[in-house]
């Protein structure tokens, strides 16, 4: 038979009591694990996202000078042609 919510609920707190007394510095060592994990996730996230602005910028930067060389090559095209 199942039992009461209640019944299952006051199990449940005397569990953790007992966990509490047991473990006094659980608490301190979950929230520092907690706020440590939070933390590294945080610096991933930034870190991912300056690296993806650095590559967005590279290829920018990488598309202004093949087409500053194309329009070079064609005006030294347009030149050759001129001459001929």
């Amino acid at each position: 038979m199942r039992q009461p919510i209640l019944v299952s609920k006051e199990k449940s707190e005397r569990r953790s009591r007992r966990l509490l007394i047991e473990y006094p510095r659980a608490v301190p060592v979950a929230l520092f694990l907690l706020v440590a994990a939070i933390t590294a996730l945080s610096v991933y996230a930034i870190e991912s996202g300056e690296h993806e602005r650095e590559r967005a910028e590279l290829r920018e930067r990488a598309q202004a000078i093949s087409s500053a060389v194309e329009r070079r090559g064609n005006s030294s095209a347009a030149y050759l042609r001129a001459a001929s």
